[in-house]
């Protein structure tokens, strides 16, 4: 059994071998850029939340595909590191216990005392912070 799969890997390398030969170092380096080229620009399409700066890096990555692909890797994307979500997680769960503590009876919805405008980041922040429309409970 052993004999067949070494023997399978050799025909697949001299297939492999004859093959390559006619492929240069730069149709390799050609097919490595774009596949890192159309990964950048699809993680950007998926990760990247505001619009204007998505539209940036697909521009930086159309025009100016090697720098903008080694620009994309090295400062992209804002990286969170571990210490820093874990404290973030911890601050959400603090102020998530204070608000069932102390805010339990308080009703805290001014959506009548405010601008019409700014309903949105009102929805918003409630949402984030877990601070928002409380009712009173009897």
């Amino acid at each position: 059994m052993a004999l067949a799969y070494n023997g399978l890997i050799l025909i697949f390398l001299i297939l492999s071998m004859t093959f390559l030969k006619d492929i240069t170092w730069t149709e390799i380096f050609v097919v490595i850029h774009t596949t890192a080229a159309l990964a950048c620009m699809l993680r950007v399409l998926y990760k990247q939340k505001n619009i204007g700066s998505t539209f940036a890096w697909l521009i930086i990555l159309f025009l100016f595909p090697v720098f903008g692909t080694i620009a994309y890797i090295l400062i992209g994307e804002p990286r969170l590191g571990t210490a820093r979500a874990k404290r973030s997680d911890e601050m959400k769960r603090f102020y998530g216990e204070f608000a069932e503590k102390y805010l339990h009876d308080v009703h805290l919805d001014i959506s009548g005392q405010m601008k019409p405008h700014l309903h949105g980041i009102s929805q918003v922040a409630a949402h984030t912070t877990g601070l928002g429309r409380r009712k009173a409970t009897p």
